[in-house]
């Protein structure tokens, strides 16, 4: 793309809801807001007709799956009562989020997504030492699987709104 940040600004709203996760978006000199872009470059030397810069920035965003809300982790062949509970929040690709366990507390750390991938870590603070369970996969609309670092499968399904 190459339009104004304005137009960039009014836009974005569309890019967002219609493109598939995992969307590239490109924009020569004009950026998106407070949609921070995953990459950026400045390229020297190129000469712009209309300005005496002698310089361009690239800007790359790469459309965010939406995880923003509960969902429902299930490790292969773990016990129910070992699921977490993950309640994600979200700013375009920014995410973070809080999950909890039946059988006690676990923090959440080291999450992020680009497009469709997430990857996240728990550590279930009831087993010493506490390590932290890594997390991989990808996002399909309302659910999400993976393997762990150990190798382990991983299922998610975001849970309905409650109210």
């Amino acid at each position: 793309m190459y339009l104004l940040s304005s137009v960039n600004l009014a836009l974005r709203p569309r890019l967002l809801a219609q493109l598939k996760p995992g969307t590239r978006v490109v924009s020569h000199d004009w950026d998106m807001g407070e949609w921070r872009p995953d990459a950026s470059a400045v390229l020297e030397g190129l000469a712009k007709p209309v300005m005496p810069i002698r310089a361009s920035t690239v800007y790359l965003w790469i459309v965010p799956s939406r995880v923003a809300g509960s969902w429902r982790v299930q490790l292969e062949g773990a016990a129910e009562e070992a699921a977490l509970e993950i309640e994600f929040t979200q700013r375009f690709q920014d995410i973070s989020g809080i999950a909890r366990r039946t059988q006690g507390r676990t923090l959440l750390q080291s999450a992020h997504l680009r497009g469709a991938e997430i990857r996240f870590a728990a550590i279930d603070e009831t087993r010493r030492p506490s390590e932290p369970l890594h997390f991989f996969g990808r996002v399909f609309g309302d659910s999400m699987e993976g393997t762990t670092a150990g190798g382990r499968r991983w299922r998610a399904q975001r849970k309905a709104n409650q109210g």
